[in-house]
């Protein structure tokens, strides 16, 4: 959050923040379950987004791209983290229930 210069800066600070505190977040709600159940998607978007990430990171010289390519992983990330967190997301029950 200290290398922030301009504007831009700063909302790519504080958006890389709010994606951290949500992987916390969601870890957290996974240790106050009692179940280690997880989903075959689970760990293939889990293995995608960190080898997808760690790959850019080695290859990128340029930060702005590093943005851009990340973009392509959130997706990946958020349900990783909703699934890992345990918790009931009302929007995601009922987009399931309209396509079932």
């Amino acid at each position: 959050i200290s290398d922030g210069k301009n504007a831009l800066s700063w909302m790519s600070a504080i958006e890389n923040t709010i994606i951290l505190l949500f992987i916390f977040w969601c870890i957290a709600g996974r240790l106050k379950m009692k179940s280690n159940e997880t989903s075959v998607f689970f760990w293939f978007a889990l293995f995608y987004s960190m080898s997808y990430l760690a790959l850019i990171g080695t290859i990128t010289p340029v930060l702005g791209a590093m943005v851009r390519y990340k973009a392509q992983v959130l997706p990946f990330l958020v349900f990783c983290c909703i699934i890992i967190s345990g918790r009931k997301f009302s929007f995601i029950h009922r987009l399931s229930e309209k396509l079932k």
